[in-house]
């Protein structure tokens, strides 16, 4: 048999329905916070991850980043642990802990052979509850954040992305950088993290997500005992307008790089969750997955002009945008400006054929599997379906990305692509130089 036709046979739509984020079990602890629990003993491994509900959006003015700044906090010791103590044992253990800050979210995940689940819980839950924000501390990993904010300034994309937020969600806070700014992060000492902890990390906003070889009761038990006396509720500081621009903008930064670099895209409204969504992640995939996609075919194969060529949808809780990015050199950024356009408005108006739609399927049903292969990538989604959705949501996915129909797709991506709304940014090279476009190969 051969390989085309076996991975034709194996990626037909499940029969079976099997789906690896079902089934999980939703509990509430006595001091109010969620958990989300999935048992699999295919391995002796347990990953644990524990989301709040907040994020840049939350930050207050004259403290932005301090969600993210406090996520590096987080790390650097608790009244009954000390600095890197989690780091220490999780890596003691084999295991990996890691965390993240978004605009709707801060999470902090652990995975590890499950003879350790009690001990990771026990120095998690203390760093959640009982921080120290040692003054030492600090100072140290205030700095460490500001190098951040530097490094983060002098990488071409990052800029570009920043930038082009701004732009693209200028009527909504999604236009904050996650980071914060130095000058904010000066005004940030102990004082304002406590703040800020007895207002957004309280049992409400927490959901604690379990998956792995351990069983709930003992599970439950041991995170109530944990959990014992965590109280607070929540000041709301979620923003309670969300706007959208109405107007185009454009954006041309000049930087000390060598490639020319480029985004467009066009801002939604919440749309996390909804069929549009599924059907703008489909739109993207026709035109930016693989070597048959309408970008990849045009401009990297058939012209040769661009290094890299991406599409895709960015979703958030209140807002999102779908994005096309390219890499070139500056004297074919003209061209590729006006390829994509063509490109996209011919998708726009021609449609796009069975054979586009059941690739993208077939992609998807794949990955979707493979996103949720990991006891860790599980208990993941399940935290951030629950900030942006729900699991109910995150599990009928490729079950909603199945019965998208070329029409939803294609109006989807009329309705929410209005030209009144096109934000375009690029950075270029501030010396104008000339550049080989070979120097720079990134074609996949």
């Amino acid at each position: 048999m051969g390989i085309l036709r076996w991975y034709a046979m194996i990626m037909k739509p499940p029969q079976s329905r099997f789906n690896p984020l079902l089934p999980y079990e939703e509990r509430r602890l006595p001091c109010g916070a969620k958990v989300l629990y999935h048992h699999s003993d295919r391995l002796p491994i347990v990953a644990v991850d524990v989301w709040f509900r907040t994020g840049a959006c939350n930050d207050p003015e004259p403290w932005q980043g301090i969600s993210h700044f406090y996520e590096h906090m987080f790390f650097k010791g608790s009244e009954q642990h000390g600095t890197g103590e989690l780091d220490r044992l999780v890596k003691s253990l084999g295991g990996d802990c890691n965390a993240a800050t978004s605009c709707d979210y801060t999470h902090y995940d652990a995975t590890v052979p499950s003879v350790g689940w009690r001990e990771v819980l026990d120095v998690l839950i203390d760093s959640v509850r009982r921080p120290l924000f040692d003054a030492t501390e600090l100072d140290r990993e205030r700095q460490v954040v500001i190098e951040e904010i530097a490094r983060a300034g002098s990488i071409p994309w990052s800029m570009l992305h920043q930038r082009f937020n701004e732009k693209i969600f200028a009527a909504c806070p999604y236009r904050r950088d996650v980071l914060g700014t130095e000058a904010c992060l000066r005004n940030i000492d102990a004082a304002a993290l406590h703040t800020y902890r007895s207002k957004r990390y309280v049992p409400e906003l927490a959901t604690i997500c379990i998956v792995g070889d351990v069983e709930l009761d003992p599970l439950l038990e041991e995170l109530a005992r944990l959990t014992e006396g965590w109280e607070g509720r929540s000041e709301d500081t979620y923003p309670a307008e969300w706007g959208i621009i109405e107007e185009p903008a454009d954006l041309t930064l000049k930087k000390d790089v060598q490639q020319a670099y480029y985004a467009c895209g066009y801002p939604t409204g919440a749309i996390v969750g909804t069929p549009e969504e599924y059907a703008l992640e489909a739109a993207s995939a026709v035109l930016c997955e693989g070597r048959s996609s309408r970008f990849v075919k045009r401009l990297k194969l058939e012209l040769g002009i661009v290094s890299g060529i991406w599409a895709g949808y960015w979703p958030f809780k209140q807002a999102g945008c779908f994005v096309i990015t390219g890499t070139t050199v500056p004297q074919f950024l003209p061209d590729v400006e006006n390829e994509i356009r063509n490109e996209f408005d011919r998708f726009l108006n021609e449609g796009m054929s069975e054979a586009e739609l059941d690739k993208v399927k077939t992609l998807h049903r794949a990955t979707y599997f493979l996103d949720h292969e990991k006891n860790a990538a599980i208990a993941g989604a399940y935290g951030y379906a629950d900030i942006l959705t729900c699991v109910e949501e995150a599990a009928r996915y490729q079950e909603e990305l199945e019965r998208l129909t070329i029409e939803d797709v294609i109006g989807a991506a009329r309705r929410l692509s209005q030209p009144n709304r096109l934000v375009s940014a690029r950075l270029l090279p501030e010396n104008g130089e000339q550049v080989c476009l070979e120097d720079f190969s990134e074609i996949p």
